[in-house]
């Protein structure tokens, strides 16, 4: 077993991607629904800005034709989170390609694929850019709303920043430019060039996702195929 660091703007596009690296991240279909509620999936973004660890995902590297399925962007459920969703039209037939299955760790990847490239319940994740204020009185510091559109141009999508090309500080003038509901006082000016530069830290420059990795396909005498449903039936989903 190895450990791999990886950005989650690369991570992100390496979920259901054949032609990435090592096959791309996939989901074994014995892996359970998800379950996730829409605030816990914006917590989890505040987490990531404020630097708290979100644990080591666990992934198993395999050319075995096990039942697999694709992470979904688009998320619906009917606000029952135990039966939310019928994966039928996810599955991916099986074969002998090299692909990376997430044994520990679907809720976490799950959600930063719907907030980066999808939508939850028709609404897409969007970024209070003048949060972030330190001596904030509530428990979340870094704003993040799934909505089906901006209340104002305060608000901006998270996927606009993460996937495009500019500088940190491109993209910090572009978001200052855009705003015109109110008049920005420098401090809000600096408040949204610490944000902006803070967003490509996280999810741009640094390798923030730490995952272990079962290599059955360059190592196969270690792990069986039998080694590894028992590793993943002994943790808890």
């Amino acid at each position: 077993m190895k450990n791999q660091t990886i950005t989650i703007r690369k991570i992100s596009k390496q979920l259901n991607e054949i032609d990435s690296t090592d096959g791309g991240f996939w989901l074994p279909n014995i892996q359970r629904n998800f379950v996730w509620k829409e605030d816990q999936t914006e917590r989890l973004f505040d987490s990531l800005m404020r630097d708290y660890p979100i644990g080591t995902l666990l992934v198993w590297k395999t050319k075995s034709e096990i039942k697999h399925r694709t992470f979904v962007a688009n998320y619906k459920n009917n606000g029952d989170y135990k039966n939310n969703s019928n994966f039928t039209h996810f599955y991916v037939p099986e074969n002998n390609k090299c692909k990376l299955l997430v044994l520990d760790g679907q809720q976490r990847l799950q959600s930063l694929f719907i907030g980066l490239c999808g939508s939850y319940n028709e609404k897409e994740l969007y970024f209070n850019v003048l949060s972030g204020c330190k001596n904030t009185p509530e428990d979340i510091r870094f704003v993040f709303k799934f909505k089906k559109e901006a209340p104002d141009d305060t608000w901006i999508k998270l996927k606009e920043i993460v996937f495009n090309e500019r500088t940190s500080k491109q993209n910090e003038r572009m978001v200052i430019k855009t705003i015109t509901c109110i008049n920005l006082t420098e401090e809000q000016e600096d408040i949204i060039s610490d944000n902006i530069s803070l967003i490509h830290n996280v999810f741009k420059d640094e390798e923030r996702i730490v995952y272990q990795e079962f290599d059955s396909v360059d190592r196969p005498e270690l792990y069986s195929d039998d080694d590894v449903v028992e590793i993943f039936g002994s943790f808890e989903f």
